[in-house]
């Protein structure tokens, strides 16, 4: 695909910038158009390693990191020394484009394509640590600074302890009534990881304007136990990951339009975002796991979503007047 960034500039909420991508699908073709709505940082934090991946602690000693998923997992957010960085957002204007036709021509490939007035596409991340959460299920414990988070099944103190994750995405700007075609979670992999065989769940919090998480009780109590979409999409027998390259999930449009069709919703709030475990298999390093925005801000999680306006229908109105009105998704008509 051919495309050209044909305009650029800030969007109305802070570190968003709107961007009008104008592409051919092949050579030849007439030019399309898509916009997108990016959440793009200056700067960004990460922790520091030396060349052969060890960790630089804050007493100045150089760690091979163990434990759960290559970090011990009840390290204190201060353990490690991190660095202030310029992150690249020309690249990774580059990579949300290039995720999008990739998205588009699966869409094609399955019998799905998207609507001939799709236009839109929002590139969200995690930016702060309370919208990270990694839920430990063997002793039931809640951590909501971890450098890296992790779904899947891991031994400690010789029982198999279970994990899930949740991310908060703050900013998303669709607006009532949109059709959602299409949304996926990209994560980049905080450690290798091929351990077999780890079965997952995608959901969101059923909530028009879901909060943070604020401790194990109100995880249970007020999100994951009982307020999660009915909607799900089954992310199975996940392959290998590798550490430092991106994995993108399996598409979840379902979950993200259950949320966004409900009453209370408003453009710009947040969406909430659970992955959770769903009978991997109980054996040692069954578990994938990936960067947080503690970790590094750049590789923290990503969520992308392609929407549209609801197509209209023409609709009679009986009465004196009668005439055709245009009806779309979330409308009422009175006569």
């Amino acid at each position: 695909m051919d495309f050209d960034v044909v305009e650029q500039r800030p969007d109305s909420r802070p570190n968003m910038r709107l961007v009008r991508v104008s592409y051919r699908p092949s050579p030849g073709d007439q030019p399309h158009t898509n916009i997108f709505h990016m959440q793009l940082y200056p700067t960004g934090r990460r922790l520091i390693k030396d060349g052969q991946g060890r960790l630089v602690t804050e007493g100045g000693k150089l760690v091979v990191p163990d434990g759960f998923g290559g970090f011990p997992q009840e390290s204190p957010d201060d353990l490690y020394r991190r660095e202030n960085f310029t992150r690249n957002n020309d690249a990774e204007m580059v990579r949300n484009i290039e995720a999008y036709w990739e998205r588009k021509l699966q869409a094609a490939a399955k019998g799905k394509p998207y609507p001939q007035h799709h236009n839109t596409t929002l590139n969200l991340q995690v930016d702060a640590s309370a919208d990270s959460g990694q839920h430990r299920g063997g002793d039931h414990s809640l951590f909501l600074t971890e450098v890296a988070e992790a779904v899947g099944n891991n031994a400690s103190s010789g029982t198999f302890t279970l994990f899930d994750t949740s991310n908060r995405f703050t900013g998303a700007t669709i607006p009532v009534g949109e059709t959602i075609d299409a949304a996926t979670l990209t994560f980049t992999p905080a450690s290798s990881a091929s351990g077999t065989v780890v079965n997952s769940n995608i959901r969101a919090h059923l909530d028009a304007n879901s909060g943070q998480i604020a401790n194990e009780t109100a995880w249970h109590d007020d999100f994951a136990d009982s307020d999660l979409t009915v909607a799900f999409t089954a992310w199975d027998s996940i392959p290998a990951w590798t550490v430092d390259v991106e994995e993108t999930s399996l598409d979840f449009a379902a979950v993200i339009q259950e949320v966004v069709d409900l009453g209370g919703w408003v453009s710009g709030n947040p969406l909430h975002i659970f992955w959770l475990n769903d009978g991997s298999t109980l054996a040692v390093g069954v578990f994938r796991n990936a960067w947080t925005v503690d970790g590094d801000t750049e590789k923290a999680p990503k969520l992308d979503i392609d929407h549209s306006p609801t197509a209209t229908a023409e609709v009679q109105i009986a009465g004196a007047q009668g005439g055709n009105i245009a009806v779309g998704r979330g409308e009422a008509v009175g006569y």
